[in-house]
């Protein structure tokens, strides 16, 4: 088909991030077996009729850069999906970090204790985090 000569990068970008996020499952907490008898994609094939070289490229560009973003969009859905006990600040301030060091410098992070929060005036965000027996922090990855 010639929808392929249309947008190459997103016509990739769309097929790697749907055959990933499809696949997605959150087993953390399952049983051994559970987890073995989970099904995947494991591998696809795009057969397209293009013999643009060029254009090539760039649906393979666009299929590396939608696995890229589906790993991101894995790692939010396993933080959203943990239990609350494991998502407290100091929790996810370590998750940060992490995220930022495996970035190799193209991401940085921040963290605002309670102090800096107050500073900037944000009684809301604070306000919702006084319940808790851990000092918030405010977490920025640029």
């Amino acid at each position: 088909p010639t929808f392929l000569t249309d947008e190459p990068f997103e016509i990739g970008k769309a097929i790697a991030t749907g055959l990933h996020l499809g696949n997605y499952q959150f087993l953390k907490y399952k049983s051994k077996k559970t987890q073995d008898d989970a099904t995947f994609i494991k591998k696809c094939s795009v057969i397209a009729n293009v013999y643009d070289a060029k254009q090539l490229a760039q649906c393979e560009e666009g299929i590396v850069k939608g696995a890229i973003v589906s790993d991101a969009v894995y790692e939010a859905r396993d933080l959203v999906n943990d239990p609350a006990n494991n998502a407290r600040p100091t929790d996810m301030a370590a998750k940060a970090k992490q995220i930022a060091a495996a970035s190799h410098g193209r991401i940085s992070v921040k963290n605002l204790d309670t102090k800096q929060c107050t500073t900037l005036g944000m009684g809301a965000y604070l306000g919702v985090a006084q319940g808790s027996d851990e000092e918030s922090q405010f977490i920025v990855l640029h």
